[in-house]
């Protein structure tokens, strides 16, 4: 490609291309149209006539971060429409907070809030339903723990989703219920038992959201992205987004193992798209969350000994789902925190890989947070990605913490 037609340059900073090399100090690069055409020294690269010239000196270029686990279409969608609870510090607070909005609300409008961490609060309990029945006996509330395991609910809302005390656990979730029988509210892995009544998001919503999580991502040097989950309008609304011109950051969309089926009469394999949308793996699931306590251990939890968390899927059809997608050329990514969820995803991959070997075939596992030296070599032996999160260390590592 001519530098000639190459309408913008930087020029005087420190650059780090992300090779290892060590760092260009007075730095030149030449960008057309959104591809990078020449880095060097400043005084080895002429600047191309009529160029956009930007002087960054005493700033440094990199190559943009990629997050390898997110959900970033409803990250955007949270930040437009949802109660944001992360940054509070105690139950008050966050009851503070969704009264505000039931107080904006109309009659029977539900409210939905996302991101709240028993962990960081001093009373270092889950929410109930009693909770917020104090503060919203009229309009139904839905609060997601931080990490998607867990949701609360209000009486409205059990009423309007049929959860009684007779509701039995069913899919691997579990509904949980206080010494009386009566239910507290709280959903672990099953919040498909209220999805049906909620309100769902719409094309123009979506879109939009993908436009504020683009620019919040940018603000952060974040400029691609993998959202680890989605059906098929959540797959539509990336496309209208980038049609939109408000889809900035390459995606690369895991989908949800209930749309494979589609993909795969279809004939789309890991891979399939442009520059900027492109399809990944079938997304799997075996358990839960540590903070949940529904990640699939195989000893029970210290603090809940009457528990060692939750398997979502049978081990044969987990194998048939990674069988599935292995053998149309679809990578998986398996959702698997604790070690006896982590066993069953390998045991799955290893026999997927004897019955039909591939060497790059480049299978994942999301989290695997909970590992055995055993485990770390049969993940090296098998060739399997293991896609962790270093924030959870900051989060929730060290003494008194969750591990």
């Amino acid at each position: 490609m001519s530098l000639d037609s190459c309408p913008r340059v930087l020029v005087g900073g420190t650059l780090i291309d992300g090779t290892g090399a060590p760092p260009i100090n007075d730095s030149i690069v030449v960008i057309n149209d959104e591809y990078i055409v020449a880095v060097g020294k400043r005084d080895e690269i002429p600047i191309p006539e009529g160029s956009e010239v930007y002087d960054i000196t005493g700033k440094t270029i990199m190559p943009g971060l990629i997050d390898s686990h997110c959900h970033f279409l409803w990250m955007g969608v949270a930040m437009k429409t949802m109660v944001l609870l992360n940054d509070t510090e105690n139950i008050m607070d966050a009851l503070v907070r969704v009264k505000k909005r039931v107080s904006e609300a109309k009659p029977g409008e539900w409210i939905i809030g996302i991101g709240w961490d028993e962990s960081k609060w001093s009373e270092n309990r889950y929410l109930n339903r009693y909770d917020l029945d104090a503060i919203s006996p009229d309009n139904p509330v839905m609060l997601s723990r931080v990490c998607g395991h867990l949701v609360v609910l209000n009486s409205c809302a059990l009423e309007l989703a049929n959860i009684t005390k007779d509701t039995q656990d069913d899919q691997g979730g579990h509904v949980d219920k206080d010494e009386s029988g009566e239910n507290t509210g709280i959903l672990r892995d099953c919040r498909y038992l209220v999805m049906d009544v909620m309100p769902k998001a719409s094309m123009e919503i979506m879109v939009d959201a993908l436009g504020m999580a683009s620019e919040h991502a940018l603000s952060l040097g974040c400029t691609g992205i993998h959202d680890a989950g989605l059906g098929g309008e959540e797959i539509k609304s990336y496309q209208h987004a980038l049609s939109a011109g408000k889809l900035k950051v390459r995606s690369y969309l895991f989908q949800r193992d209930d749309v494979v089926d589609g993909s795969i009469a279809m004939g789309l394999e890991t891979g399939f798209g442009n520059n900027m949308i492109r399809i990944g793996p079938s997304k799997l699931m075996m358990d839960g969350s540590l903070g949940a306590r529904t990640a699939a251990l195989f000893e029970p939890y210290e603090d809940e000994p009457d528990t060692s968390g939750l398997v979502l899927e049978e081990p044969d059809v987990l194998l048939a789902k990674v069988m599935k997608a292995h053998n149309n050329n679809l990578q998986t990514a398996t959702h698997a925190i604790g070690d006896l969820a982590i066993e069953h995803t390998l045991d799955a991959i290893q026999e997927a890989l004897r019955l039909n070997p591939r060497k790059d075939h480049r299978h994942r596992i999301e989290h695997c947070e909970i590992t055995s030296t055993q485990q770390i070599e049969r993940i090296r032996n098998l060739g399997v990605i293991p896609d962790m999160q270093p924030n959870f260390i900051g989060e929730w590592s060290g003494p008194g913490s969750m591990y």
